[in-house]
């Protein structure tokens, strides 16, 4: 930065402090942690730039500590440019002031100038640390080209920080990104020890992006490097089985957790519930929830909606007692299967009973909850009563519009759909696809 460039930026900063801040005492005691205050209070550019213009004029312009919250502060508010200025203007940077240069250009996508900065780091012999090579890492992995993140590589082993979990991921990131699993698998092979932790990782993120196979010969490789499996291990696979739709995976994964003496752990055994519950197995489902010691609000949760989704409603309410009698609060999951499976029943009496369980339990203040029990007092044939909870709903939606609709049109009263219709357009509501389906007929019906 030149030195007429300094002066201007000074007068604008001498400037706007006369105008903003005229009983701030120029001679201030404690300016160090005055200014280090006061950043945590701007929000706006304008409110940082006066700060900044303190922060020059007490003299505090090379402070490491206060340059860096600085440099934090700007690229906060989007002003990355000027980030990128303070620290130009740090005559002898640290370390960790390149760390927090490094860390903002990576995070906010200046992936190409953060690989300047490195090398920049590098030429100086200003060492880096543990807290560089992830942002480093993730800017290579931006770029198609696995050459440089090689050399990075080469460093990382040089300096020894490939010991470090947080270097290890970015490490394993880059070459899934700049190569796909080719290069992971080169990796798994070169490194000579991998965690339990580690295999985790990449199962379950395998499993994320889509790729449920990859997951499964990950765990095969796990076997084949003798890294035990942990109940973290299995939920990711049952996961996978589910994702793959294959009831055979996901027994061959319950094979493993009995082996594994994993069954007693109540989060596996949700994970092997949930997996034949949603893939319609529910004679093993019903086996394992009989056998189950332990059984919290999210195992009552998935056999009540396994019942219901596969349309045996009453078994549904049935274990809705069971568990309601076992002295297991009920909450919303619990709420949205049973009321479906009420109006499937059109059991008005069991459609009230549940309705004043879900106020006591305090699991109406969701709109799903509202939304569905108009819908079941639509189908239960009581459209005064869900005509009540839609006028009474203040944070209605789309669905909630669409379900009362459907419901007056259910019952031919094509005129009061046509009339809330009109209403739901006049309050400027967004009419989807679903909406007109539901409206439709009443159109027809009036001509």
């Amino acid at each position: 930065m030149t030195r007429p460039h300094m002066q201007r930026l000074r007068n604008l900063h001498l400037h706007l402090l006369h105008d903003t801040f005229p009983h701030f005492p120029t001679t201030q005691t404690k300016p160090f942690s005055t200014l280090s205050s006061l950043f945590n209070l701007c929000t706006k550019p304008q409110h940082l730039q006066q700060i900044h213009a303190r922060f020059t004029l007490l003299g505090l312009h090379q402070n490491p500590t206060l340059s860096s919250k600085l440099i934090d502060c700007y690229a906060n508010l989007g002003l990355l440019h000027l980030s990128q200025q303070v620290f130009i203007s740090i005559t002898n940077p640290s370390s960790a002031l390149y760390n927090t240069i490094l860390r903002n250009l990576s995070k906010f996508g200046d992936f190409e100038r953060t690989l300047l900065v490195y090398h920049e780091m590098v030429v100086k012999s200003m060492y880096p640390d543990e807290d560089t090579y992830p942002f480093v890492l993730r800017s290579c992995s931006c770029f198609p080209d696995v050459e440089y993140g090689k050399r990075v590589h080469g460093h990382v082993l040089k300096l020894g920080f490939d010991s470090f979990d947080v270097v290890d991921t970015a490490l394993v990131e880059m070459y899934r990104n700049c190569g796909g699993f080719e290069n992971e698998q080169e990796l798994v092979v070169r490194m000579s020890e991998w965690d339990l932790d580690y295999w985790n990782s990449l199962i379950l993120e395998a499993s994320q992006n889509g790729n449920s196979e990859e997951s499964l010969r990950l765990f095969e490789r796990m076997k084949v490097e003798r890294v035990e499996p942990d109940s973290v291990t299995m939920i990711n696979l049952l996961r996978s089985s589910v994702d793959l739709n294959s009831l055979k995976a996901g027994k061959a994964i319950h094979c493993l957790v009995v082996v594994s003496s994993l069954c007693k752990d109540l989060l596996v055994s949700t994970a092997l519930l949930s997996m034949y519950a949603k893939l319609g197995c529910l004679k093993d489902a019903k086996l394992l929830f009989e056998k189950m010691p332990e059984k919290d609000c999210v195992v009552w949760n998935i056999m009540i909606s396994a019942y219901s989704r596969n349309r045996h409603f009453h078994k549904s309410l049935e274990l809705l007692r069971f568990m309601v009698n076992s002295g297991v609060r009920a909450d919303l999951f619990t709420a949205l299967p049973a009321i479906s499976s009420i109006a499937q029943l059109k059991s008005i009496e069991w459609g009230k009973q549940l309705h004043a369980h879900v106020i006591r339990n305090g699991s109406d203040y969701q709109v799903s909850v509202h939304n569905s029990l108009i819908d079941m007092y639509c189908e239960c044939y009581h459209l005064n009563s869900a005509r009540k909870i839609f006028d009474l709903l203040e944070n209605k939606t789309v669905v909630s519009w669409s379900t009362m609709i459907k419901g007056y049109v259910t019952h031919d009263q094509s005129v009061d759909a046509l009339s809330l219709f009109a209403q739901m357009k006049a309050e400027g509501v967004r009419v989807d696809f679903i909406t007109l389906i539901n409206v439709l007929p009443a159109c027809v019906s009036q001509g």
